[in-house]
């Protein structure tokens, strides 16, 4: 992994190779193998890599969610699709797996597949925090009753998590608990201040709640910040209104 990072593949894969020689029957060899290819987007060296490695580690939910998510990069969605179904046929209870799916479904906005699978890793780890703040997040978009409560278990679990304290800040302010609302946000900012979006949502409910001279600082510097991103248009438009 550290090779990986360092863009070094050919050690990396030498090094995997040499894990498999003197460990034929450790599956981190060839997982590590697979990570190589699939960081080169080899996607069908990077399948038979995790498939050997789950013939060693059947019942494995992270090695599982790799060679789903490589089977999908690689054009074979159908297949991905129907090997997860398969995999949650026969291991209802594996949280990888699902929490590898509701991801996907969340960066494709699908959210109801999302929830579906983040409410059931919930129900199979109930202190997840991932699970919950997502769900609470969704739950927030879909006008879902129980968003605050998932939030609100999950702030408990993780008091420092800038993203879980804002999922609560932002669900508190559309509830009309405006006051909550911005201690929250203003913890999560502060917890992480080169967070644009954070920021950014933090100066939305300044500005919701007339804090008007307060947004439009929190805008400026957001518009002022050096690294290009989508944060900073949304700030520069509402900093026009203001």
């Amino acid at each position: 992994a550290l090779l990986l990072s360092q863009r070094k593949p050919d050690e990396a894969l030498k090094q995997a190779r040499d894990l498999q020689a003197r460990a034929p029957k450790y599956a981190g060899g060839f997982v590590l193998e697979g990570d190589v290819f699939a960081a080169q987007k080899k996607f069908a060296e990077a399948e038979r890599a995790y498939r050997e490695a789950l013939k060693l580690e059947p019942s494995s939910g992270a090695i599982a969610a790799k060679l789903i998510a490589v089977l999908g990069e690689g054009g074979k969605s159908k297949e991905a699709d129907a090997f997860a179904a398969r995999w949650l046929a026969d291991k209802p209870r594996d949280a990888a797996v699902r929490i590898f799916l509701a991801d996907r479904a969340l960066l494709k906005r699908d959210l109801k597949t999302a929830a579906t699978h983040y409410a059931a890793v919930i129900a199979i780890e109930p202190n997840n925090v991932v699970a919950l703040n997502n769900l609470a997040w969704i739950g927030g978009e879909t006008g879902d009753p129980k968003a605050l409560g998932y939030a609100e278990r999950a702030a408990k679990l993780a008091p420092n998590s800038a993203s879980v304290l804002d999922t609560l800040g932002m669900l508190l302010v559309k509830r009309g608990d405006t006051e909550r609302g911005l201690q929250y946000l203003a913890q999560a900012r502060k917890l992480a201040p080169a967070r644009l979006d954070l920021r950014l949502n933090h100066a939305r409910a300044l500005a919701a709640a007339g804090q008007k001279d307060a947004a439009r600082k929190e805008l400026q510097a957001i518009v002022d910040a050096k690294e290009d991103a989508a944060e900073k248009r949304a700030a520069a438009e509402l900093l026009k209104t203001l």
